[in-house]
C-alpha cells in the first residue's frame, strides 16, 4: 500500500527549554508498534534541535508517543492518515528542579537564562537581589522570551531568559555584580530551584551578532569550513560557539563546539551527506546572539542548486526596550516581522519606516 505522509512538528512543549533528544514513536492502532523499516524509514525517531520528526505511514490510525528522561511521558491523540496530519505538537512536563543556565553582565542588562520555563510573577526583586556597583535608583526586571501556553485553561505566560536593567545609567564597566536568585522562583510546573544561586558577574562589552556566510553551496560528500566573527570584535575573544543544523540527515556539523580566537572567530566544518538544504544556527554561549547559513547539496557530478541569495537577519535595539525578528535569514521579497517590546518606564512611539536600515 502506497504510504501516505504523518508529518508532525513538535514542540515538546513550550516550557520545555530544550526540544532535541527526544525519542518519538509512532504506533499503528491495528498492528501496534510500526515497523518502518519496510519502509525504508526509522521508529523510533529521536528529535533534532527544533523538536521536529516525521513519517510517511500507509492509510490508518497512528499515535506519537515521547520519552525523555526528567519528563513525564506524552502522546498524541489517535490520528486518521488520509488526510496527512501536520503540526500535531505534543505537550511534555518536567518535575525536575530548573536551574541557571548563564547569567552574563554588560552595560546595559544583566541577562539570565534558566533551564526552564518560569512563572514570571516569581522572577522579581525580591527573589532576584543584586549587589556592589548598582547604578543610584536600583533596576528593574524584563522579560526577554515570554510565551503563551495555550494548553492551560486560563492561557498562562511563562518566561524563559530575563534581563535586569539598571534604572539610571549604565553598569560599570569591569566591576563584578554579585547575584543571588532565591527559591521563590519557579518553574512553569510551580518547581524551585533546587537551591539558592549565587554568583558574581563582571560587567563586559555586549557582544550584537555573528558574522558569517548567508548562503553556501556544497556537493554531496563534501565538507567545507565555515568562519564565523562575533561583533564587536572586542566582545567575542575566548567564547564558545554551539552550530546545529535544521536538517541533519542533509547537512551536518562536524565540530559543534568551538572557542573563539582573539579576535572572535571560529572555524566550524560543514559536511553534506544527502541531496538538499539545511539552515546552520550558531549560537553564542551565555546570550540570545545568533547567526545562520542556509546549505545546499547537489548530488555528485552535478552542478550546485540554484538558490535564492538570502542574508541573515539581525535587529538590535540599544536601550529602552528589546527588538526581535521572526527569522534568521531572508530572501528578498520575504515579509520580517520585528518586535519590539518597551522596558517599564518606556513607551513604544511611532516606529517610521526610514527607521528600518538594510544591508544587502
Amino acid at each position: 500500500m502506497e504510504p501516505r505522509l504523518i508529518e508532525t512538528q513538535s514542540q515538546i512543549n513550550l516550557a520545555m527549554g530544550e526540544t532535541r533528544g527526544v525519542t518519538v514513536t509512532v504506533y499503528s492502532q491495528a498492528d501496534g508498534f510500526w515497523d518502518a523499516a519496510r519502509f525504508d524509514q526509522h521508529n523510533p525517531l529521536v528529535t533534532d534541535w527544533e523538536g521536529r520528526y516525521a513519517w510517511d505511514v500507509p492509510v490508518g490510525y497512528w499515535q506519537v508517543r515521547a520519552v525523555k528522561d526528567g519528563f513525564e511521558p506524552a502522546q498524541s491523540a489517535w490520528l486518521p492518515v488520509p488526510p496527512p496530519q501536520f503540526d500535531v505538537n505534543i505537550a511534555m512536563i518536567s518535575r525536575a528542579a530548573p536551574y541557571v543556565v548563564y547569567a552574563s553582565g554588560f552595560e546595559n542588562f544583566i541577562e539570565i537564562a534558566f533551564s526552564r520555563f518560569m512563572i514570571p510573577d516569581t522572577l522579581n526583586t525580591d527573589s532576584i537581589v543584586l549587589t556592589g556597583a548598582i547604578p543610584s535608583g536600583g533596576y528593574g526586571i524584563v522579560w526577554v522570551d515570554a510565551e503563551e501556553d495555550y494548553n492551560i485553561e486560563p492561557v498562562k505566560t511563562f518566561v524563559r531568559t530575563i534581563r535586569i536593567l539598571p534604572k539610571n545609567g549604565t553598569f560599570p564597566m569591569g566591576e563584578t555584580i554579585g547575584l543571588t536568585i532565591s527559591t521563590d522562583a519557579l518553574s512553569y510546573a510551580d518547581v524551585a530551584l533546587a537551591s539558592a544561586f549565587h554568583s558574581y558577574i563582571e560587567i563586559k562589552m555586549e557582544p550584537r551578532l555573528i558574522e558569517t556566510q548567508s548562503q553556501i553551496n556544497l556537493a554531496m560528500g563534501e565538507t567545507r569550513p565555515v568562519t564565523v566573527t562575533v561583533s564587536p570584535r572586542g566582545a567575542g575573544a575566548n567564547r564558545r560557539i554551539r552550530a546545529f543544523s535544521s536538517g541533519p540527515l542533509f547537512v551536518d556539523v562536524v565540530n559543534e563546539e568551538v572557542t573563539t580566537n582573539a579576535d572572535g572567530s571560529a572555524t566550524f566544518h560543514i559536511r553534506a551527506d544527502l541531496s538538499g538544504a539545511a539552515d546552520i544556527t550558531f549560537a553564542l554561549e551565555g546570550t540570545q546572539v545568533r547567526g545562520a547559513t542556509h546549505v545546499t547539496v547537489a548530488l555528485p557530478g552535478e552542478p550546485a542548486q540554484t538558490t535564492i541569495s538570502r542574508r541573515a537577519v539581525t535587529v538590535t535595539a540599544n536601550t529602552g526596550g528589546i527588538a526581535r525578528a521572526d527569522r534568521a535569514l531572508a530572501a528578498s521579497g520575504n515579509t520580517i516581522t520585528v518586535t519590539l517590546t518597551p522596558h517599564s518606564g518606556f513607551e513604544l512611539e511611532v516606529f517610521p519606516r526610514q527607521m528600518l536600515q538594510a544591508q544587502r
